[in-house]
């Protein structure tokens, strides 16, 4: 993307380090879902893929396999590029819920900005990851800036390279998430048949950070049935993850210096009020299961993070967006870029030709009125 591109802009990542005041950014609401399924990853509109929280009984005494069933392990298509077709889709299958003021007319979202969540993490972690490389690419169509993020070269090939191991922890991460939750309510986990992995279901948010509406998509690894909600609200989801036991300080400091970090920014941008963390030992195996919230993950953090600083650099960040990205048209595409052994700052580069960087295809641009 280096080639044929004009330069627009750059921001240092320590912009706003000096703020006072705390973006205001309140929980999102959920507008809507959908579920993925299948080796082809095929769209459903629906709440099929939902899975309920299963608690076991003694969360302290547990001995789970998590490499069992590996090998017998179903996986879906991992080659497809990145990209925001299965949120574009849900926006021309549910318009009225984003702009029923507009009738049967299709001209404008009314959002600032359309992205998944995970970018919005990477993004806000920006200040305090010192190996991190992210770039995205970024188009304004009728009001609204698209985002999509591009693996890095770097990244792709460490994942070529250790496709084992790359494979081996995937699996770990569905196959907690198969032992914690159920696709019914009050039912325990289906154990007996084969782990498909990736297979998710999905809620669209919609939000504000400061001056910046944001609609983004999210996966729901499990909803706890015991939590009183209103509709719309996220307070019942929750996220499952596992991770090595910290049996060392250097270990609990890189728990809590990234590991909360990476784990606070998804909960709090997307509204899941805690995480669940299954600990595992060198032997694959749960032992024991700690729920970690949003406040308690900031405050073990504290002495290597700060969720405000995080925030204000996103803030600015979206800002910084808003000021390159101005040519309102599906054909511009801006690519955005950090490698921090390279710059110390975010470029910001329009694209000649922007080829596979194209973020929205003609079916979509099709769906509003001309």
């Amino acid at each position: 993307a280096a080639a044929d591109t004009t330069f627009v802009g750059s921001l240092p990542t320590d912009a706003g380090k000096n703020a006072l005041c705390l973006p205001s950014y309140a929980p999102p609401r959920e507008i809507g879902s959908f579920s993925v399924v299948g080796k082809n990853r095929e769209y459903l509109g629906d709440r099929s893929e939902l899975k309920y929280l299963c608690m076991p009984k003694e969360p302290n005494a547990l001995s789970w396999d998590l490499s069992s069933g590996l090998s017998e392990a179903v996986w879906a298509d991992a080659g497809k590029p990145r990209n925001l077709n299965r949120l574009l889709r849900w926006i021309t299958e549910n318009w009225h819920l984003l702009a029923p003021q507009q009738g049967s007319k299709r001209e404008s979202l009314g959002v600032d900005f359309v992205c998944k969540r995970g970018l919005l993490s990477r993004l806000a972690r920006t200040p305090y990851k010192t190996d991190e490389v992210w770039r995205f690419s970024a188009t304004l169509f009728r009001g609204t800036i698209y985002l999509c993020e591009v693996r890095s070269e770097s990244r792709a090939a460490w994942e070529t390279k250790n496709s084992e191991v790359v494979r081996r922890t995937e699996f770990w991460v569905h196959k907690f998430k198969k032992l914690m939750a159920s696709a019914q309510p009050g039912m325990p986990p289906d154990m007996d048949a084969p782990l498909i992995c990736f297979d998710q279901f999905y809620v669209v948010l919609k939000g504000r950070l400061e001056s910046h509406s944001l609609l983004f998509t999210t996966e729901v690894d499990a909803i706890d049935n015991d939590v009183p909600h209103d509709p719309g609200s996220t307070a019942a989801y929750v996220n499952l993850r596992s991770t090595r036991y910290t049996t060392c300080i250097n270990q609990v400091l890189n728990f809590r210096r990234h590991k909360l970090l990476t784990f606070w920014s998804k909960c709090f941008l997307e509204g899941f009020p805690r995480v669940l963390i299954g600990f595992r030992t060198v032997d694959d195996k749960v032992r024991s299961i700690k729920s970690y919230s949003v406040e308690e993950m900031e405050d073990l953090g504290k002495d290597h993070w700060s969720g405000k600083v995080c925030l204000i650099f996103l803030d600015k960040l979206l800002s910084f967006i808003k000021d390159c990205v101005t040519e309102d048209d599906p054909d511009v595409v801006y690519f955005f870029s950090y490698d921090v052994e390279k710059e110390k700052e975010v470029t910001c580069r329009r694209l000649s030709k922007p080829g596979e960087y194209k973020l929205l295809p003609s079916s979509y641009l099709e769906s509003f009125t001309k």
